[in-house]
């Protein structure tokens, strides 16, 4: 008769993957801030030629930065410097596309 040998499976299996699991960034207060506009503007894109509602839900690609972060960081949370932008013209305000973007005066 043969004799069968089973390994240990914790010392021989591979480990397990969670998936849907994210790295979580640390907390800055601009989404306290964005759900504060949200809840001040009408949600439609700023730019002149477009006007697309942009629903009920906020999305974080709907706030941009007319001034960014990385240029002045000291504006980051200053309500006059955030518009709402569809994803579409946000890509293009962000991307060097700026003069097909006009933006609605408040």
């Amino acid at each position: 008769m043969k004799t069968y040998f089973f390994p240990d499976p914790k010392v021989y299996s591979k480990p397990k993957v969670k998936k849907g699991l994210r790295k979580t960034r640390k907390a800055t207060g601009e989404g306290k801030m964005f759900l504060t506009i949200w809840a001040e503007r009408p949600h439609y894109c700023t730019n002149k030629n477009c006007r697309k509602y942009l629903g009920e839900e906020p999305m974080a690609h709907y706030f941009a930065h007319i001034r960014s972060k990385g240029a002045k960081n000291d504006l980051r949370f200053d309500k006059e410097n955030i518009v709402l932008l569809c994803l579409s013209c946000h890509q293009d305000f962000d991307f060097g596309k700026r003069e097909k973007i006009i933006l609605n005066s408040k």
